[in-house]
């Protein structure tokens, strides 16, 4: 998730997408915890638990891959319990919509972060 939050933070749109203040709770089966937070236009990646996230994903790792790489939309990975949110929903919207904005960009960057995940 650190190059991601990298590219992300290469992107303008980045502060249009992730209100200031954003932290989102990941809990992915298999996975370490981890969490992503938006601040001061700049998006940063945390290990552990934070204790009061704006919202918090749980599911598996592949369907959240596949939302960030725009293969699934978060409609489906929601109504299909694929992935989980406790807070606003809004949330995966915005998150689909980074990681296609990341995952579309077509550099060097994007595409090796594609090969990864």
């Amino acid at each position: 998730m650190g190059m991601f939050a990298f590219l992300a933070n290469r992107k303008k749109e980045v502060k249009d997408i992730m209100p200031e203040g954003t932290t989102i709770q990941f809990e992915l089966q298999n996975e370490k915890q981890f969490y992503l937070s938006f601040s001061s236009g700049k998006l940063s990646t945390h290990s552990g638990r934070f204790d009061n996230p704006s919202a918090t994903i749980r599911g598996d790792k592949e369907t959240f891959l596949k939302l960030l790489k725009g293969e699934i939309r978060q409609d489906e990975a929601f109504f299909m319990r694929k992935l989980e949110v406790t807070g606003p929903v809004t949330y995966l919207v915005r998150l689909n919509r980074l990681g296609q904005k990341v995952m579309s960009g077509g550099g060097f960057f994007s595409k090796l972060l594609l090969k990864l995940v």
